[in-house]
């Protein structure tokens, strides 16, 4: 399923809840801060993981544009800080359907 396919799927009050990581976290050790694909290397992890993972990383630019362009609206944007260092770890993303783009929202006139 892809990004444009949720606002068919979402009732009018519903939400998409997106999880990622912050980009703050994703773009250390000198990694550009750039759309792109990635792999997870899984360090810090048992020793059963040990195959990369192949993962899109989007800039917060990106993820917005992302969703307008699917005809979702950002609604609201959190980042959960790590409790020792204070850092964000997470980028949470919440949008609903676009009232522009559904249909389902308004009725159409009848001329």
């Amino acid at each position: 399923m892809t990004l444009a396919a949720v606002p068919l799927l979402l009732d009018a009050n519903g939400f998409l809840v997106i999880q990622t990581i912050h980009p703050l976290m994703a773009c250390q050790d000198g990694i550009a801060y750039r759309s792109g694909w990635r792999e997870e290397t899984w360090a810090g992890f048992p020793s059963q993981f040990n195959s990369a993972a192949p993962w899109y990383f989007r800039t917060l630019p990106d993820w917005i544009e992302s969703l307008r362009r699917s005809g979702l609206q950002l609604t609201q944007i959190r980042e959960p800080l790590h409790p020792a260092t204070a850092r964000p770890v997470s980028l949470i993303l919440v949008a609903g359907v676009s009232a522009l783009r559904d249909t389902r929202l308004r009725p159409i006139a009848a001329v």
